[in-house]
Formats: structure tokens, C-alpha cells, sequence
């Protein structure tokens, strides 16, 4: 694959040979959903549940540019004028630049002029009703490229069979969102995801891959990312420890560990991962946010403590 640089978005890295999923709403909507409560890397789903996926911002002006900059993780752009290009690269987030009316020319220059005026990254959003065009225009702007299967609508037994045929000609990772009028519901878009999406190509690859730097370079990456996603977990857990002590519920819950190694052994078959590493990674996962929570539960509130 031609060389791109790595945009990395939250969680999420484009351009390291490892695909990967962010969600995207209208700037009015996910700020209306507080992302930012769950942190930029996880957007409301339904139920109002996380999703898990970093959260890129649709903008149209300056200022909703400066207000989404507040709980998104990228902006996305389309046909941005000079005001535009200098508010989003104000905010210091990577953008995400949809084609507008005209050729690629257009687009094309408004990812140069971007990454000359100094944005954080860019990569280019192709719709999925042209995903066969994504390797062409990826090697042609030597920028990372994402197919959006929210153009068109992609309907949700569609989508893994569409992101999958994306990632096969040549794209760096799929936008979705996590609402049902757009194509994938909220419960659904963590199995899209991690499950039918991502897990599946991060074990397979073209038939002339990277050489051994290339893919220690995507270990690298990969391992990044895994820190991450523990570090989110840890917080996440913390969470749910202050949940259980308002609630006055004990710290540890024995029947959700058992439901959480059986989920996790039931993936590592769907995905085929060794069910023994993921048991023995799960098990330790489960005495960190014991701990994290046990340290929430036990500590004293503001209130209590003594003056």
C-alpha cells in the first residue's frame, strides 16, 4: 500500500495497515448528547450506552468548528472556505474532509491547504456508494482515506459485507453512526466494530504486505491502542464504583464476572483468538477494575472527610 501518514483520532488510527471505525453525528447532535461526558472517545448509543468509538463532528461553520471541539475527537469538513479550514485548525483536531460539489480537485487542494495551514491530520471521507474509487484516491493524495457508509444509507445486515469490501480496495476505515435512521443502531455498533469488522483484517492483509519494520510498526501501533482501551476501561470502571456505592451495592459482583469471561471466551471463538490469552488478558482486566472500584467504594466523600 502506499505510504500515508498516521492520523491517529482518539482510539482510532488511519494510515497504519490496521483498519479502523469512528462515529460520526451532526455537531448540534452530539453535543446534545454530551459526549464529552464519556470523553472524546466514546459517543452515546442507544440506551444510552458507550459506544467505544471516537467521535467525529460534522461542522459547517467556524463556530460550530470551536463548540464541537469541546467532545469530538475530529472534525469533518466539507467544501470548507478559508474561515473554516482556520477555525478547524485552530482547535488542533485531525479532520476528516468530505468531497463537495465539483471534481477532486477541489477536495484535493482543500487537503492541501489544510495540511499547509497546520492541521492535526487529514483524511479523506469517500461515500460508500464509491468505495471502489478509495485506493486510487488514496494513492493519488497520499492521504488516508475512510469510506462513510452513512452515503448512502448502508442498512445493518449490509454493513460489515460493505466496510469489509472498503478495507479489501485499499481503505484505511469505515464512518458510522450510531443511530437507526442512519443505517446501524446503537447496540449493534460495537459488534459492527470490534467484531465483524475490525478483528477479522487485523488478522488478514493483502497478498504483498509490509516488510518486518512495517509490521512492527503496526504492533506498535496495535499495542498503543490496547493501552488505551485499558486505560478507558480503568475509568470507566471507576464509574460504575461510585454508581454502586451510591446505590449501596458491594464492590465486587461475582455472577458479571462470570458473564464477562463468558462473553469474552464466546468472542475469542468468534474471532479466533487463543480463548486461553483472552481468558488469562480478562481475568486480569477484571482484578484491575475490581481494584478501581473497591478504591472509589472505599474512599470517603468530600463531605466525610473530616475538617
Amino acid at each position: 500500500m502506499p505510504d500515508v501518514p498516521v492520523v491517529k483520532v482518539g482510539t482510532a488510527v488511519f494510515g497504519s495497515g490496521a483498519p479502523a471505525v469512528v462515529a460520526a453525528l451532526p455537531a448540534a447532535e452530539s453535543a446534545a448528547r454530551d459526549a464529552a461526558a464519556a470523553g472524546a472517545s466514546a459517543v452515546t448509543g442507544a440506551g444510552g450506552r458507550a459506544a467505544g468509538l471516537p467521535v467525529v463532528a460534522d461542522v459547517a461553520g467556524p463556530d460550530e468548528a470551536e463548540r464541537a471541539a469541546a467532545h469530538a475527537a475530529m472534525l469533518r469538513l466539507t467544501a470548507p472556505d478559508d474561515r473554516l479550514v482556520d477555525a478547524a485548525v485552530g482547535t488542533g483536531l485531525p479532520v476528516l474532509l468530505a468531497r463537495g460539489p465539483g471534481d477532486d480537485g477541489g477536495w484535493l487542494a482543500a487537503a492541501g491547504r489544510l495540511g499547509r495551514r497546520g492541521a492535526a491530520g487529514v483524511v479523506l471521507d469517500v461515500p460508500a456508494a464509491d468505495l471502489a474509487r478509495a485506493w486510487s484516491v488514496r494513492r493519488r493524495a497520499a492521504l488516508p482515506v475512510v469510506v462513510d457508509l452513512r452515503r448512502p444509507r448502508v442498512v445493518p445486515a449490509l454493513a460489515a459485507a460493505v466496510a469489509r469490501a472498503a478495507f479489501a480496495a485499499g481503505a484505511d476505515g469505515a464512518v458510522v453512526t450510531p443511530d437507526g435512521n442512519a443505517g446501524i443502531s446503537g447496540p449493534d455498533l460495537p459488534d459492527l466494530a470490534v467484531l465483524t469488522v475490525l478483528a477479522p483484517l487485523l488478522t488478514s492483509g493483502p497478498a504483498t504486505g509490509p516488510g518486518l519494520a512495517g509490521l512492527r510498526r503496526r504492533l506498535d501501533l496495535l499495542d498503543e491502542q490496547i493501552v488505551r482501551l485499558v486505560a478507558h476501561r480503568r475509568a470507566v470502571a471507576r464509574l460504575v464504583g461510585a454508581v454502586k456505592r451510591r446505590d449501596r451495592l458491594p464492590a465486587r459482583d461475582l455472577r458479571r464476572e462470570v458473564q464477562v469471561l463468558d462473553r469474552a471466551a464466546a468472542l475469542a471463538g468468534r474471532l479466533d483468538a487463543d480463548p486461553r490469552t483472552v481468558l488469562a488478558i480478562f481475568n486480569l482486566l477484571i482484578d484491575d477494575a475490581v481494584g478501581a472500584q473497591r478504591a472509589v467504594h472505599t474512599a470517603r466523600l468530600p463531605e466525610e472527610r473530616p475538617r
